[in-house]
């Protein structure tokens, strides 16, 4: 099931930008590097992608200064599926939902 939260902040950017809305789905045992991830740290809610897996430990970075740090694996609610800023990222969850769907029903 596809959950949203509202993006605050522009560690993310060009990519994703301050006031998007991201969705996200719970689906922890398909992380793979490149993913963008939801995750909880110090009661705040932060979205970075995943460059590196190890068995309990995420090594992720911010998209607009590379920062590199490591999360512990319980901390990620979700894997960033689509997001809307606007009508560009309207059209983008829109396909990227009916790919997902095709090819569950393709299995």
């Amino acid at each position: 099931m596809l959950k949203a939260v509202k993006l605050k902040g522009t560690s993310m950017r060009p990519f994703l930008k301050d006031g998007d809305l991201v969705f996200y789905e719970e689906c922890l045992s398909s992380l793979k590097l490149g993913d963008m991830i939801l995750y909880r740290y110090s009661d705040n809610l932060y979205v970075h992608r995943i460059i590196g897996l190890e068995k309990e430990k995420i090594w992720i970075s911010n998209d607009d200064d590379m920062e590199t740090h490591f999360i512990e694996k319980k901390d990620v609610l979700g894997r960033v599926c689509s997001f809307f800023n606007g009508y560009p990222g309207y059209l983008a969850h829109i396909i990227i939902k009916n790919i997902r769907f095709f090819k569950r029903k393709l299995r």
